[in-house]
């Protein structure tokens, strides 16, 4: 997983603070987050739990046998 925190902080550091992006492992959803870049914008931290939006995402692509979900965009609350 080393590998794909570097991903999330590339990820991030292109998109600059318009962007969080998380890494989730799906080991433990209720403490799923183990790596985030940006994680003010909604205030998730490292051991917060998926969201719901994610597990629907997921869910659909388990009935469609899809091995990714798509790249999908949220809005804070606040907003941002």
């Amino acid at each position: 997983m080393d590998r794909y925190k570097l991903i999330v902080d590339a990820i991030g550091q292109v998109f600059g603070n318009s962007c969080e992006c998380v890494l989730h492992s799906l080991a433990d959803l209720e403490h799923s987050v183990i790596h985030i870049h940006n994680g003010m914008k909604t205030g998730r931290v490292l051991g917060s739990p998926v969201t719901d939006k994610a597990l629907m995402l997921l869910k659909n692509c388990e009935s469609l046998h899809q091995d990714i979900t798509p790249v999908y965009q949220t809005v804070a609350r606040n907003g941002s």
